[in-house]
């Protein structure tokens, strides 16, 4: 597992809840087969999220997802300084792992 420094993670609290903005660097590609040559699909295919140490979310992607997605979501409550910590593993075995704190 690694930190990325492509991927971007903001948090914001808004009220009563948490707003959650996420780009995710990553080809998302879908295999190809080309004249004498085929290119490997490579795709995330979980993401995890994290408020302090409760799962908050799950999200299932596929190779139909687009390149550098990018994800926004609410999360019920939350307080400024809570940290927020994203996990993703890809088809591959890849695997990245994002955190910021509320603001």
């Amino acid at each position: 597992m690694f930190l990325t420094d492509k991927d971007r993670l903001r948090a914001i609290l808004h009220k009563e809840m948490t707003e959650v903005r996420m780009l995710m660097m990553h080809p998302m590609q879908e295999e190809q087969q080309l004249p004498n040559m085929v290119i490997e699909a490579n795709y995330i295919q979980t993401i995890h999220c994290w408020r302090n140490d409760e799962q908050m979310l799950v999200i299932h992607c596929g190779p139909a997802t687009s390149a550098n997605p990018f994800f926004a979501f609410h999360l019920d409550g939350g307080a400024s300084g809570d940290l927020i910590k994203v996990r993703w593993v890809d088809n591959q075995g890849h695997k990245g792992i994002i955190e910021t704190r509320v603001h």
